[in-house]
């Protein structure tokens, strides 16, 4: 009954300071008069209730909460925030990295996969323009390679002689 309180406390304790500083007007926290700071607050009590009681059950849905609220109040901010399918898994990764550290020993591998998948995803259009660019310049160079390959056929073996 203890940890449920506590978690009920830190709900009320963030709700409260939602509204407090809605009421306030403060200029530069606008931005988070969202629903998705509702979810980042119940995502963030979940955690720390977690914590705190070293009760690492509700860990797994804290990592979710807090990832999706993240997600959804800074997509809108920011225009270069990812989108798509690599930010749940991403999110879903972290859970299970999460989970593993801190409640059960299984789930790593699921977790750095989600992450590892995700990451790929993420940097796939700079990691595609890079080998391009390399591929390029390889093409470009293939004529040198020969020439280096030759000139050590000629010189490097002294003569193309073998000693023996």
């Amino acid at each position: 009954m203890k940890n449920q309180n506590a978690f009920v406390g830190l709900a009320l304790l963030g709700f409260g300071i939602y509204f407090l500083l809605n009421q306030w007007h403060i200029p530069f926290l606008q931005s988070f008069h969202s629903w998705p700071t509702v979810v980042i607050i119940i995502g963030l009590a979940l955690a720390v209730q977690a914590l705190a009681a070293k009760d690492y059950g509700n860990l797994f849905p804290a990592v979710i909460l807090l990832g999706l609220g993240i997600h959804f109040h800074f997509r809108d901010e920011w225009p270069w925030w990812p989108e798509g399918w690599a930010v749940y898994t991403f999110i879903f990764g972290l859970a299970f990295l999460a989970r593993y550290y801190k409640e059960r020993k299984d789930g790593l591998a699921i977790g750095l996969t989600l992450v590892a998948l995700s990451l790929l995803n993420f940097f796939y259009q700079s990691f595609q323009s890079f080998t391009a660019r390399l591929f390029h310049l390889i093409g470009d160079l293939w004529p040198l390679l020969l020439i280096a390959f030759g000139l050590y056929l000629i010189f490097g073996q002294k003569g193309g002689k073998k000693k023996r």
